[in-house]
């Protein structure tokens, strides 16, 4: 059990310690008729995976920063 909590103790710090990724939008302002771009930026050195989860759609997968 000691180990157990010890390994579990581990991972939680690894997982704590990456930076989220930052996501912008572009415009500012937006209307209901608007387009949008959307960009996921990561820390360098990690591989680079965002999703977003919009109302309207399930799932919408960003690879390489843009939607």
């Amino acid at each position: 059990m000691e180990l157990f909590s010890f390994i579990v103790f581990q991972l939680l710090i690894e997982v704590q310690s990456y930076e989220s990724p930052i996501v912008k939008v572009s415009p500012d302002v937006i209307r209901e008729s608007s387009s949008v771009k959307i960009s996921c930026e990561t820390p360098a050195g990690l591989p680079e995976k965002c999703y977003f989860y919009p109302n309207w759609v399930e799932v919408l997968k960003c690879s390489h920063g843009q939607l």
